[in-house]
């Protein structure tokens, strides 16, 4: 059996070793301040130097061997040891690994958010028996190798600062109060996504995303994502026919569509729901059929929203009127889902004229458009523009 040995001078800070080499076995020895010193033979462990006379060592499986002068202390697996001045150390238990926590109370790993805003994930975790506090290591890697972002908590619960889009990797480790170093838990991944509403649509009071016919929401990184319509709510998620998302959804031909999006790595998911945006003007005239130059003909426009989500008196339309294909400039009065306005004869010309009124919503979305024909002098004149058909 080959034997190797590495050596190294530690001067502070902390460090994890695992030999698991199927070739031979590694010795490593690690050299602190003081004449101090952890031999580790085969396993796993942690060393941390806190920068003062304390050292601390874990040894979370295997055998080592640590301490200074004639004093040394043999670990076994699970056991600790903090190094205290000169060459005093004494053994102490490891905190346990941590479990993630199922709790349905448990921050969100993943979240939906509009636009640019940050989105703020966790995890929760089991407590472990002698930790002192927890320590919480979020990278934007599985791995761990890039730049992580450490901190602390004396709780079993962690939400993030606001984060922006992108996938995290977040994992705890239990540290006891003579700052022994528990082993680390498995990675779970945390996910936040950016949506954008198009045009014209609004999230509703009630959480819902009301939208125009041929919209979607745009989803801005679907990796790793996958979406589900909701047929029935009493079916279970494995029951859906889920796929992979796109950087669109839509709402698709009904009037109401319920999607359940997931994070496919850790089977988290969001729910929402699409509605289709039904305000609608309607147009009328009068008199229908009108003849100019006897009739002056009031334009009435009325407008509703049968789903009840938008209050129409208050909508702020446009409508915009043409005789022909001029422009009219009429004066309309409002009130309350109502708006009309009166069109004088016209008196120069010999006729037919149209009218056309097109009504558009505040996002500038038409909603209603119609036509009026008119007959004047030069029709009447004519039997075949007699026949003028009146349509709306």
């Amino acid at each position: 059996m080959a034997v190797r040995a590495l050596q190294l001078s530690m001067l502070g800070g902390e460090i994890d070793i695992s030999d698991h080499d199927p070739k031979g076995a590694i010795g490593v020895t690690i050299l602190l301040p003081g004449g101090r010193s952890v031999s580790l033979w085969r396993g796993s462990a942690n060393v941390t130097l806190d920068g003062t006379d304390k050292a601390t060592v874990a040894l979370y499986e295997g055998m080592a061997i640590a301490g200074a002068g004639t004093k040394w202390q043999p670990l076994s697996s699970g056991k600790g040891a903090v190094f205290g001045a000169k060459e005093e150390i004494s053994t102490h238990p490891i905190p346990g690994k941590t479990d993630w926590s199922t709790d349905p109370g448990a921050p969100p790993s993943f979240v939906l958010v509009r636009g640019s805003e940050g989105g703020v994930v966790g995890a929760a975790w089991s407590a472990v028996e002698g930790a002192g506090t927890y320590r919480i290591e979020l990278a934007k890697d599985a791995e761990m190798t890039g730049d992580e972002t450490v901190t602390s908590a004396p709780g079993t619960v962690f939400h993030s600062d606001p984060l922006g889009a992108g996938s995290f990797a977040l994992r705890v480790r239990a540290i006891s109060p003579d700052g022994i170093v528990g082993p680390m838990s498995t990675t779970t991944m945390l996910r936040v996504a950016h949506i954008s509403l198009p045009k014209g649509a609004f999230a509703a009071p009630d959480g819902n995303v009301v939208m125009a016919d041929g919209t979607g929401l745009d989803i801005d990184d679907p990796r790793d994502l996958e979406v589900a319509t909701v047929i029935r709510h009493d079916m279970p998620d494995d029951a859906l026919f889920w796929t992979p998302a796109s950087t669109k959804i839509m709402l698709g031909s009904g009037d109401r569509r319920e999607i359940r999006i997931r994070h496919a790595p850790s089977h988290t998911k969001t729910s929402f729901v699409l509605v289709r945006r039904t305000l609608r003007a309607h147009i009328s005239f009068a008199p229908k059929p009108a003849r100019w130059p006897a009739n002056p003909i009031d334009i009435t426009v009325k407008v509703e929203d049968p789903s009840g989500y938008i209050d129409a008196a208050r909508e702020a339309i446009t409508v915009d009127a043409r005789l022909d294909i001029d422009p009219m400039n009429l004066q309309w009065q409002h009130n309350g889902d109502t708006w009309t306005a009166r069109v004088p004869p016209q008196t120069s010309g010999g006729g037919p004229w149209v009218i056309r009124v097109d009504v558009k919503d505040s996002a500038g979305v038409s909603i209603g458009a119609s036509l009026c024909d008119i007959d004047g002098p030069a029709s009447a004149r004519d039997p075949a523009l007699q026949q003028a058909v009146f349509r709306n």
